[in-house]
């Protein structure tokens, strides 16, 4: 549950248009009133946000004239607040007004985010390296959650141009939180992305290592943004989203997990659903992105994203029923999921995939077991070895034919290094 999801492409596309709000504030300077500072908001009162005055608008005329002339320059003011009453004035469609004015209030910001990375001399020593580091991305994450407020208070926003277009554009954040409606879901995506900012700031403040001292501090953190992710959800929402966010999340952790085992929506809902149970999935993935070098005390997480209790087991078995939780066990197994991997890319059948995989598995209980034989001379177990690798092999390519036991028998696999030893030299 990290919040690396930020495209580059968006990245660039603020920084473009960051760039290009600049050039028009360096060349319209009698046309435009900065922003105000929190500081300046101080006084109990609202503060006017000001906007780049237009001096493109291009009218077109038409033949019509049985209506009054729009004339966009009547929408026109360097104050957003009176722009966005003016548009609403109008008529214009609340989403259309977000359009317009986010995307203003997103490049100027951009600008203010970008000035505030300012690079040090180039004598400066690595502590104070760390302290302007410190300083620059506290203020970027200052001025971040100003736009934020101005955002809300201007549009009623919960979420950035930028988390909309994540939410357009990335298919896990679709496949994760695609049964929500668009604004709770752009909320969410938002508050995720915000999460990268804090989180860089906590481990520049921290150097990466946080001590007893820090604790305090970094569980206020870790509850604080667990709020945040869950604020306007339902239990139902918090529990579907995260049964979701488990499910992709092991898929990648475990690659080709669950091959063999036939399962509905049902069953994996409820399969996911037990090995959640009693699990803080939220909370032990901030607790890692902002304490990751800290071991032992804290369990790491992708052991709690994986592990499956005594208790969730007997619960999957009762669901499954003994052949298919064996199908089930089989596909932890990381030697099958190897197997697996290469066999799908290789379009052979899961059958043959099962055949191979027992092969391999009898061939190495079998060469442990000659080689804890103390009875034998090193010789002979070094033939039996070799006898048994040769008759491994051609079972295995008997299964899954000869291009597919090629590929099980690279020798960057390992396994059969691990069960016969170094592979016989050709003669």
């Amino acid at each position: 549950m990290t919040a690396r999801s930020i495209l580059i492409l968006s990245l660039g596309l603020n920084l473009v248009l960051g760039a290009w709000a600049m050039t028009r504030s360096r060349s319209t300077r009698g046309n435009v009133a900065i922003i105000e500072t929190p500081e300046a908001a101080g006084s109990g009162r609202l503060t006017p946000v000001w906007r780049v005055k237009r001096t493109n608008v291009i009218e077109v005329s038409t033949n019509r004239v049985d209506a009054a002339r729009f004339h966009w320059s009547s929408l026109e003011t360097n104050d957003f607040e009176v722009y966005v009453a003016n548009l609403r004035g109008v008529g214009c469609p609340e989403y259309t007004v977000r359009h317009l004015v986010s995307g203003e209030i997103e490049a100027l910001y951009a600008v203010r985010v970008a000035a505030a990375e300012k690079p040090g001399p180039f004598w400066e020593t690595p502590k104070q390296r760390r302290a302007r580091e410190v300083a620059m991305h506290r203020e970027q994450a200052s001025i971040v959650q100003e736009k934020r407020a101005i955002l809300k208070r201007l549009l009623g926003m919960d979420w950035s141009a930028k988390a909309e277009r994540e939410w357009v554009t990335d298919d896990h954040a679709c496949l994760i939180l695609g049964f929500l409606p668009d604004e709770k879901a752009m909320r969410l995506m938002d508050v995720a992305m915000g999460l990268e900012t804090v989180t860089r700031a906590f481990r520049d403040e921290t150097g990466g290592i946080v001590i007893d001292t820090d604790e305090v501090r970094l569980e206020a953190l870790v509850q604080g943004a667990q709020r945040e992710l869950e604020y306007g959800l339902s239990p139902e929402e918090v529990q579907e989203g995260t049964l979701r966010g488990i499910h992709l999340a092991r898929s990648f952790m475990e690659r080709n997990s669950l091959t063999g085992v036939t399962l509905n929506g049902d069953e994996l809902r409820r399969m996911m659903a037990a090995t959640a149970r009693g699990k803080n999935f939220i909370a032990a993935g901030l607790r890692s992105e902002l304490d990751a070098n800290r071991h032992g005390e804290h369990q790491d997480i992708e052991d709690i994203m994986t592990e499956t209790s005594p208790e969730a087991e007997r619960e999957i078995r009762a669901m499954l029923g003994e052949q298919r939780f064996a199908s089930y066990e089989r596909s932890k197994d990381e030697a099958f999921r190897e197997f697996a991997g290469v066999a799908k890319r290789l379009e052979v059948p899961l059958e043959s995939t099962v055949k191979a995989y027992e092969v391999r598995r009898a061939a190495e209980t079998a060469a442990r077991d000659l080689n804890s034989n103390s009875e034998m001379a090193p010789e002979q177990r070094r033939a039996a070895l070799n006898t048994m690798r040769r008759e491994t092999e051609l079972a295995i390519t008997a299964a899954v034919g000869a291009e597919a036991a090629k590929e099980f028998f690279r020798d960057d696999r390992g396994w059969a290094r691990a069960a016969f030893g170094p592979k016989e030299a050709k003669r």
